[in-house]
């Protein structure tokens, strides 16, 4: 099964996540990281070069070369190729975007490298090797959508992000933490990793236009939940304590 997370920039889903595995009682529910996940089914399904070392390394090495194997996998590609033969029409709505065509080259670029690299890590791990456990994305296609959030003045418009949600695979939930953005750019101008790339040598003023547009993004983003899929979402206030956060999710992960 298939979790995303979804926040603004600085909501804390990394935070979140460690916290989630921090406990050992997590097991229980049989929850994965999108690492552990690409190194359960890499064992199998990689070439027979690959697939071999990663049989045979100690789990802790395997972990930290199983990414770089990944990029260097005919899986990947041949993932990416899939993943659009039947969701192509989601980043045809990004593209046909006037956020798109406002974008430099070089963002553009950026841009779609990650989207397709996500897209690659979901078509790999939705697969019937992985049908009895959970694997959480913190970065997954419902977040992606924030591509067409930009610190410019182009509008997003709001029927190129309903298509987009429409033809990207469903994730079984959404994990939904909320911050005020404010709490979001705190955090976003205050942690060790530094803002985003796109957010990178601007000033502050530009950076909180960006928050507000993000934030109208994600109302349009739940919103869309709220009427669509309702079951898949759950909304979870994230200001202060990361452990009730935590637990309230693994709760929730463990009803799945």
């Amino acid at each position: 099964m298939i979790v995303e997370f979804l926040g603004l920039p600085g909501s804390g889903k990394s935070t979140v996540m460690n916290q989630l595995f921090a406990n050992t009682s997590a097991q229980n529910v049989r929850i994965l990281t999108e690492q552990a996940a690409l190194l359960v089914v890499a064992r199998r399904k990689f070439d027979r070069v690959l697939r071999m070392p990663l049989k045979v390394l100690p789990h802790g090495l395997a972990m930290q070369v199983c990414p770089r194997f990944w990029w260097k996998s005919r899986q990947r590609s041949q993932c990416q190729v899939s993943f659009l033969a039947k969701h192509g029409a989601a980043l045809g709505a990004f593209t046909s975007s006037g956020i798109y065509e406002a974008m430099s080259t070089t963002d553009r670029f950026r841009v779609i490298e990650h989207f397709l690299d996500a897209a690659a890590g979901r078509e790999f791990l939705d697969v019937t090797e992985l049908k009895d456990q959970i694997v959480l994305f913190g970065e997954g296609l419902v977040q992606k959508s924030f591509m067409f959030v930009d610190h410019t003045e182009v509008a997003v418009e709001t029927a190129d992000v309903v298509r987009y949600l429409e033809k990207i695979p469903m994730p079984h939930l959404v994990i939904h933490l909320r911050v005020p953005t404010n709490v979001s750019f705190d955090r976003l101008t205050g942690r060790a990793s530094g803002l985003t790339q796109r957010l990178k040598g601007t000033d502050a003023s530009t950076i909180r236009r960006f928050l507000d547009k993000a934030a109208h993004h994600l109302d349009l983003v739940t919103g869309w939940f709220a009427r669509n899929h309702p079951d898949r979402m759950l909304t979870i206030d994230n200001q202060e304590s990361v452990a009730s956060a935590a637990a309230a999710i693994r709760t929730r992960l463990a009803a799945l």
